[in-house]
């Protein structure tokens, strides 16, 4: 049975949170869940790194082998929809915790009731 976690950052100067994240955790395996933030203006540095730096060192102390980020569009060629300037960039943003790129495909067939 699975589990997840969250993980909160706190401002010490705002006296308020400023990010979280929730991940899932499964068979040895971590799934990315969501993450949200304030207005990034607000904040010095890079807080998305403090998060996931957090989460991944709970996720090494309890074992986890496997760390599944989502989707990655930077070495796609989507010719059915545009990729936006931010979905791109958090895309590069995960390709900097490195690991390995493996293909999915995806195909949708259609059925005609009158086939049948």
């Amino acid at each position: 049975m699975g589990y997840g976690f969250l993980v909160l950052i706190w401002h010490n100067e705002l006296q308020k949170y400023v990010a979280g994240a929730w991940f899932m955790l499964y068979k040895n395996r971590a799934y990315y869940g969501s993450y949200a933030t304030i207005d990034s203006s607000l904040l010095k540095g890079r807080v998305g790194y403090a998060v996931q730096g957090v989460a991944m060192r709970y996720m090494i102390e309890h074992g986890v082998t496997t760390y599944e980020t989502g989707w990655n569009y930077y070495t796609c060629n989507f010719k059915e929809k545009e990729i936006d300037s931010k979905i791109l960039s958090i895309s590069k943003y995960k390709k900097g915790f490195g690991g390995k790129e493996y293909p999915l495909f995806t195909f949708i067939k259609a059925f005609d009731d009158s086939y049948w």
